[in-house]
């Protein structure tokens, strides 16, 4: 049996990412076996009227406001948040 373009075979049955493609975002489960390390991010942004300091997704799928002032901070764009308003990043969080 040949291995698939992507993935290196390891005995019957079980394939394993390649470890030259996207090493650095793997990481060693419990079990053994390699698992993608999440892409999405939660990160703290500082609104621009009352700079109120809040954490966010960064993949929100819906309009985030300020909690205090309720100006718009991001808006949803089907993937990443987009920042509105002149919202600052101030951290991303792991």
């Amino acid at each position: 049996m040949r291995p698939i373009a992507d993935k290196l075979y390891k005995g019957p049955g079980v394939y394993l990412p390649n470890p030259r493609r996207r090493a650095e975002a793997c990481e060693v489960s419990v079990m053994g076996k390699i698992m993608p390390e999440p892409e999405s991010r939660f990160v703290k942004v500082r609104c621009p009227k009352c700079k109120n300091e809040q954490i966010i997704f960064g993949k929100a799928s819906t309009g985030v406001k300020c909690l205090v002032c309720e100006e718009p901070l991001a808006e949803p764009t089907g993937g990443k948040t987009r920042l509105k308003s002149q919202s600052r990043i101030l951290e991303v969080l792991d």
